[in-house]
């Protein structure tokens, strides 16, 4: 975070805390300095660790054939990935290899530091080569530590607190992160499923590979790949979870990459525990990343007092970020809709994995010692805990409850396409790609698709894989298995099918959060300037068949629905307790399809880091259909790319029914009303407000974190 965003919090707060805020501060500084001093003398890899196990507990995930789609497209996909080619954030399909040519983010292009494996600290260096000597002759190794979009390369001999990031434009470290989170690998194991021939082998043998050139050149606590505890999480997670999928085929790997990879996930446990993304006042998914990577890290090391206590504590803030950051209906507090998802898939995986514990590993962690944690906040005794292990389902009733609403807010959301709409930032973060979902396009359809892609060369065989990061259907399946409705067939339901078995069956169909529909009686607003806008059905289908309102008033979204209809209104919080980090000045704005066709889009994030400019842009009031101020006023300020100051536009829904809502904010400094009106043939937008102007919202739209759509004016 930038000085400055420190000068103006400072502002905010009183004399007594800021010193205390400064003292935490020195001494936060004085530990890092510590950890620096000892990470340079001692083995980073804890290689020689008795206390680590020499091979992973498995929970065996046996797929078949049979749970696939027939239209499938694995194993094309994992041939790529064999290949190291990787499309993520908007990169187009690209190798990924040291001393790779990167085609530059607009206009700003960097020249790759070399690959250095000279490490600070040489104690690694012997355990690395015997890691390298590993690695088939004939494998490419992957650059982790390369911005592979802009080319700028941080350095693998830098200590991972004093990897800097977000100072430079062009360059996004969203990248490497994305990458090394390999998400791809559940796919190599489909892939291996899925592949009859005698070259199904490769994709396991890949799966090796590529675990062991990322333990090789990431040491612990050095490089960019450690720097952010979340990634570090949703890494480990990945990679058990692939493995869970090749183990389902009675697969065995070697002793020696048994042992390195037990030795790396203990590894990965240990940084997360010393590195929690902890706040007493604000915690997010960032927070949620790190206690799933803990809970499946542990889960898969052998008990010992200290796996044991990880457990506990992992059960224990999956109690509580359930209610800190799930609203009571089932929304997320992060004021985003695709933020939504991946928490939700997130607490979905750690809950069903939790479940699959052993009775033997459930006794063990009753009687853990809590003093082996000593990082806040504080494990509580399991006399105070709110989990249960002496029941199949682990967790009470209102937790399976919250987490049911949690999905049916995605169901609710989804239009008839399966996309969603954007409310909110989207960085395309995911916790698992299970089912993903492409669209199969040639190279020249995909550079005519998307200006991100303008420079864009080829990949092999001129296909194009466009991964759609704004269909969730995939929660909607998942939901269908834990209520035992009907679903589509992939293998992300077995998987969910397989792991329910232990479960308890705890879910049940629950009856909708009820509104209040009372009417506003107020009448200031009726002498105010008013504008006014008219958007028909030109085909005269009826917009009120089959019409029915979903309120989320945790997160103020307000989904009417109809057989001709699709309409997302925003009116609410900011997220994040005030924070507003992952929220747009998009109060009263709306979004609307009328027959399956979009009329009104919200135009998504783009970028976070690398292009400051574009991400104001891209979240500011002008680029959302809502009132407008006549002098461009924005409806609250931001104080950094990641939070506002206090919230100031207080938005509130002043009346609602199934076929009409009435709001208000206050962020331009006087009130401003809008009221939108569903009649058969109609939707009607009435604005009020002293200074408001016409909407000339920005045609920019982008589908996904680094895409920015052809079909809509360049910025």
């Amino acid at each position: 975070m930038e000085l400055k965003s420190y000068y103006k919090k400072a502002r905010n707060k009183k004399k007594g805390e800021i010193l205390q805020a400064s003292y935490r501060f020195l001494v936060r500084q004085i530990k890092i300095y510590q950890k620096r001093k000892r990470d340079r003398k001692v083995l980073t890899y804890l290689a020689d660790d008795l206390a680590m196990p020499a091979r992973l507990i498995n929970y065996s995930l046996p797929l078949a054939v049979k749970d696939f789609p027939t239209d499938n497209i694995y194993c094309e996909l994992a041939d790529l990935y064999v290949e190291h080619f990787f499309d993520l954030l908007g990169s187009g399909w690209v190798q990924v290899r040291p001393d790779m040519d990167c085609l530059g983010l607009d206009n700003h292009k960097y020249k790759s530091a070399p690959v250095n494996i000279s490490l600070q600290n040489s104690c690694n260096r012997k355990y690395q080569k015997k890691l390298e000597d590993l690695l088939n002759k004939d494998y490419l190794p992957i650059d982790w530590q390369l911005d592979f979009k802009s080319g700028y390369r941080w350095s693998e001999n830098t200590w991972y607190m004093d990897i800097k990031y977000g100072n430079l434009s062009g360059v996004d470290v969203k990248v490497p992160w994305e990458l090394a989170r390999m998400q791809h690998l559940p796919v190599l194991a489909y892939a291996y499923i899925l592949e009859k021939s005698a070259k199904r082998e490769r994709y396991k043998v890949e799966f090796c590979q590529e675990i062991l050139d990322f333990i090789a050149h990431n040491p612990p606590r050095y490089g960019v790949n450690w720097r952010c505890t979340m990634d570090v999480g949703i890494r480990v997670s990945n990679w058990l979870i692939a493995y869970d999928i090749f183990c389902g085929q009675n697969e065995k790997f070697s002793s020696d990459f048994e042992e390195i990879f037990a030795q790396s996930v203990y590894a990965h446990a240990m940084h997360i525990v010393d590195n929690l993304e902890y706040s007493p006042k604000l915690r997010s998914n960032h927070y949620l990343s790190d206690i799933a990577g803990l809970l499946f890290a542990s889960m898969h090391l052998s008990s010992t007092p200290q796996t044991d206590c990880w457990l506990a504590f992992a059960l224990q803030e999956l109690v509580s970020e359930m209610k800190n950051e799930f609203h009571v209906d089932g929304s997320n507090f992060e004021g985003s809709t695709s933020y939504h998802r991946l928490s939700t898939e997130i607490i979905l995986y750690a809950t069903l994995f939790a479940c699959q514990l052993s009775e033997e590993r459930r006794k063990s962690i009753q009687n853990c010692d809590i003093t082996l944690h000593t990082v806040k906040p504080k494990l509580l005794p399991y006399q105070e805990q709110d989990f249960d292990l002496t029941r199949a389902e682990l967790f009470p009733n209102w937790y399976w409850e919250r987490l049911q609403r949690a999905l049916q807010f995605t169901v609710d959301l989804l239009k008839c396409d399966g996309r969603i709409e954007q409310i909110g930032d989207n960085d395309s973060g995911r916790f698992f790609k299970l089912a993903p979902c492409y669209e199969v396009l040639t190279v020249n359809e995909a550079k005519s698709r998307y200006v991100n892609l303008k420079d864009y060369l080829s990949v092999p065989n001129d296909v194009f894989y466009d991964e759609d990061i704004l269909n969730h259907t995939h929660l909607k399946n998942v939901l269908a298995v834990l209520r035992e409705d009907k679903f589509v067939n992939t293998p992300e339901t077995k998987i969910i099918r397989i792991l329910m078995v232990k479960c308890g069956k705890p879910i049940n169909h629950i009856s909708p959060i009820e509104i209040n529909n009372k009417p506003y009686d107020g009448e200031e607003w009726k002498h105010l300037p008013h504008l006014q806008y008219v958007f028909s059905s030109h085909d005269e289908k009826d917009l009120l068949a089959g019409i029915e309102i979903k309120a989320y008033l945790g997160m103020g979204l307000y989904i009417f629905k109809g057989d001709n209809l699709y309409m997302l209104v925003r009116c609410g919080e900011v997220g994040q307790n005030g924070n507003g980090g992952h929220s747009h000045n998009d109060q009263l704005s709306m979004t609307l399809n009328i027959a399956g066709r979009d009329i009104i889009s919200d135009p998504g994030t783009y970028l976070y880091t690398p292009l400051l400019e574009k991400r104001n842009l891209f979240r500011s009031t002008r680029a959302h259909f809502t009132p407008q101020d006549s002098i461009g006023r924005e409806q609250n300020s931001w104080l950094n790319a990641f939070s506002m100051y206090p919230e100031r536009t207080h938005a509130t829904v002043l009346s609602l029914s199934k076929t009409s809502i009435f709001m208000r904010h206050l962020g331009f400094g006087y009130p401003v009303y809008r009221k939108i009106t569903i009649k058969r043939n109609f939707v009607i937008v009435d604005d009020y407000g002293e200074n408001i102007s016409k909407n000339n919202s920005l045609s920019i739209v982008s589908n996904g974190y680094g895409k920015i759509l052809n079909d809509v004016k360049a910025l």
